[in-house]
């Protein structure tokens, strides 16, 4: 019988487990540019849905941003092939976001291809004059920290209704630089990025009573249970 007693402990711990198990729903707002002029910043927005109510109680909100940074070059060589590398290049770009409810300030993302550990890749191929032409093609895949919203911030990520959305400004910009000499010629430098804002949300669901009973009446219906067995051991016997 003590057996029995054990069972239905285990069983009630498991009940509650289930019943208290919280979901994840992810959210991502994206925003790309045309190609950037440089030093002129292009601003745009970023909406992301907000928290549906009716999935259930929520319980925490993270919120980070990405950005993907393009970059390529192309140059003329009049003396042949030869490297195409620093500091003939250098892609200097960033990407801010404006700071989410409750972030506490902007999330920024600057990428400098002289500092990126991927580095450039070199493309060359000879043009119809027999001059060689090299395209330096860069990519840079870049993250913020991930931010805990504070609590008190969690109505400003509630939907009021359908479609409710967190809309946030955001400014991408581009500064490109070369070093040339007589026997090369830069074309043009372009600069593309590709900004994401991503938001967590953790929620307890709303479950039915039916189905899956809440943590409260879980409780209520073990420890009704475990108050029975002695009665129960008296009928077995």
């Amino acid at each position: 019988m003590k057996r029995t007693g054990v069972v239905i402990a285990v069983l009630c711990l498991a009940a509650l487990a289930t019943a208290a198990t919280a979901d994840i729903v992810q959210q991502t707002g994206e925003a790309r540019t045309p190609p950037l002029r440089p030093n002129i910043p292009w601003v745009q927005e970023i909406a992301v849905d907000k928290f549906d109510p009716a999935l259930g109680e929520l319980l925490a909100v993270r919120v980070w941003a990405s950005a993907e940074i393009y970059g390529w070059a192309d140059v003329r060589e009049d003396s042949g092939p030869r490297l195409l590398g620093f500091p003939d290049v250098v892609v200097t770009a960033a990407v801010q976001v404006s700071a989410p409810p409750g972030a506490g300030s902007d999330l920024s993302i600057v990428v400098n291809s002289q500092d990126a550990a991927s580095g450039p890749s070199i493309l060359g191929e000879p043009s119809g004059s027999g001059r060689l032409i090299s395209r330096l093609i860069f990519h840079e895949y870049r993250r913020t920290p991930e931010i805990c919203i504070d609590p008190t911030f969690f109505a400003s990520y509630i939907a009021a209704g359908p479609g409710d959305k967190i809309v946030l400004p955001t400014t991408s910009i581009a500064i490109n630089s070369f070093i040339a000499d007589a026997a090369r010629q830069l074309y043009f430098v372009t600069t593309i990025a590709n900004a994401q804002l991503h938001v967590d949300y953790e929620y307890q669901p709303r479950m039915s009573t039916v189905m899956i009973p809440e943590a409260g009446s879980a409780s209520l219906a073990c420890l009704g249970l475990i108050a029975g067995l002695p009665f129960f051991r008296r009928f077995l016997r």
